[in-house]
């Protein structure tokens, strides 16, 4: 997961994967949709813990999100944290029900 903030509109966005992707890592969610498709998305554990501190956070799923040349990219997570949900990615169960 990667926040990203898009030059021309000024706004943070945190990318996700959809909820019907082929992995997921263990205590994601799947409660929210993406602000410009309204697909379901699942955010890791680094992913809710961006939504619940950075305000005005929208979310953008990985098959919306184009970035622009100018666009500055940060991770979502404390450092070594990213690193630590992929050493636990899994197969996603819920795929078929998403």
């Amino acid at each position: 997961m990667k926040s990203e903030e898009r030059a021309g509109d000024g706004m943070k966005y945190l990318i996700c994967a959809r909820a019907d992707a082929k992995r997921t890592i263990p205590g994601s969610v799947f409660d929210k949709s993406c602000s410009r498709c309204g697909a379901r998305v699942m955010i890791a554990p680094s992913g809710q813990r961006s939504l619940r501190t950075m305000a005005g956070l929208k979310v953008l799923c990985d098959a919306c999100f184009v970035p622009a040349p100018d666009d500055r990219l940060m991770n979502a997570g404390a450092p070594g944290q990213l690193e630590e949900e992929l050493r636990h990615v899994m197969p996603n169960p819920w795929r078929g029900r998403n």
